[in-house]
């Protein structure tokens, strides 16, 4: 991570053109799919969430290098190697001379965890790292 990476995210979203709309991606009836884990919930993110917030990038940067070429992806799009996966990615478009896009480079990874199987309400981000150590096992840390 970059020692400035509050500030990075702070410049990125403030080239941010707040001034677009985005077309609608949900469901105007709500939501009317069940899930029942973290795979339904992962598609659920990705649907409410990672278009949504893609479009967004792609359509509201004002500034072409900072957020308009980034996208969520699956963990394969990114050719991840190894033995974890994470559930969400976002990922960086990489071009060839001829402006095409060729590949791409992962900028961020995550993973989503259903309420029923950890109680993340328990875990605050504040919370003391001996209380923490319970998402070492679902994020996969020192592995």
């Amino acid at each position: 991570m970059s020692p400035n990476f509050q500030q990075d995210v702070r410049n990125a979203i403030s080239g941010l053109a707040m001034d677009r709309i985005i077309s609608i991606t949900n469901n105007v009836e709500g939501e009317l799919y069940y899930v029942g884990n973290e795979l339904g919930l992962t598609g659920r993110f990705v649907q409410n969430v990672g278009v949504a917030v893609t479009k967004a990038f792609k359509h509201g940067s004002s500034n072409a290098s900072t957020l308009s070429h980034l996208r969520f992806a699956d963990y394969h799009s990114a050719k991840l190697t190894g033995t974890l996966f994470p559930d969400v990615t976002i990922v960086k478009d990489i071009f060839n001379e001829y402006n095409d896009i060729i590949g791409c480079d992962l900028r961020v990874a995550g993973e989503i965890k259903t309420f029923w199987t950890l109680p993340l309400q328990d875990i605050p981000v504040t919370a003391d790292p001996m209380i923490k150590i319970q998402l070492e096992l679902p994020i996969g840390w020192g592995t």
